[in-house]
């Protein structure tokens, strides 16, 4: 008999309710974040979220412009925002500098894995779609409930590694 799998909490952002699933079970699109009145991190939906309307920031100011410029350029070809959206996003996070923290060295590794292989438009979609898992519920998150197509899955550990490990770029 198998060892059970540890259950996690996630939100079902529809019907406002916390339900359990085990870990391998967690939709490989959810991401990890918390939900005004309840303690705690749960995984979620992103889908199901209503955007921040409101702004923490007035202005970012140029404070952030050479970030968001290299930003850009990482993700060209990827994730292609203009300047003013990805102002606009980081105008609504309640903490601009950790975002950024996060957001610039794994999209300056992604750009590095992209600039250094041939891959087509379909996989390089799909590099994306592993960063965001990486960012939003770590390596395990990317690897154990993302699919991705054959090369991509083939790969899968290594790229993780290339992903989350600053020499391996």
């Amino acid at each position: 008999m198998l060892p059970e799998q540890p259950r996690v909490r996630c939100y079902d952002t529809k019907n406002r309710k916390i339900y359990f699933v085990s870990e391998s079970e967690v939709p490989g699109t959810f991401i990890q974040g918390d939900v005004d009145g309840i303690p705690g991190s749960v995984w979620l939906d992103p889908l199901g979220l209503k955007p921040n309307q409101g702004y923490y920031h007035e202005s970012l100011g140029d404070k952030y412009k050479e970030y968001i410029l290299e930003l850009m350029e990482n993700l060209r070809g990827v994730y292609d925002l203009t300047y003013e959206e990805w102002e606009d996003g980081f105008r609504k996070d309640r903490n601009p500098d950790n975002e950024m923290a996060m957001w610039l060295p794994m999209s300056g590794r992604l750009r590095g894995i992209l600039d250094n292989e041939f891959w087509d438009e379909v996989e390089k979609k799909e590099l994306f779609k592993m960063m965001l898992a990486i960012m939003n519920g770590g390596s395990d998150h990317a690897t154990h409930n993302n699919h991705y197509s054959p090369r991509i899955e083939d790969q899968k550990l290594k790229l993780v590694k290339r992903l989350t490990e600053p020499d391996n770029a």
